[in-house]
């Protein structure tokens, strides 16, 4: 199985000051050849519209090197604001680190 690499958003509200550090952290995964990005939420109780885009970015630039980008954690209130911009659907949401590594290997069996 590919190792699986995790990013945890430090911050309560997850924004545009958040965006820098998220995306060069992917941005790095990416170009050292990893498969498997998963964003763990359990902090952020709100996401902004930039916080949404800058997520957007992140799971673009994974979609075009054929690698997987996955949130977890993501609380009810996080979820609604990913929906209200009509992106949810966009987005694969895993339980935790766990449960992504079972489901995408189960896809690729």
């Amino acid at each position: 199985m590919t190792t699986a690499y995790t990013f945890e958003l430090p911050c309560q509200v997850f924004g545009i000051q958040d965006a820098p550090d998220f995306l060069y952290w992917v941005s790095k995964r990416l170009a050292a050849g990893a498969e498997l990005l998963l964003i763990d939420l359990h902090e952020v109780e709100s996401i902004d519209s930039s916080g949404v885009g800058t997520l957007m970015i992140a799971k673009n630039r994974a979609k075009r090197v054929g690698a997987h980008l996955g949130l977890c954690n993501v609380s009810e209130e996080v979820r609604l604001q990913i929906d209200q911009a009509n992106l949810i659907e966009r987005f694969e949401i895993f339980a935790d680190l766990a449960d992504f590594k079972y489901q995408i290997e189960r896809r690729e069996r």
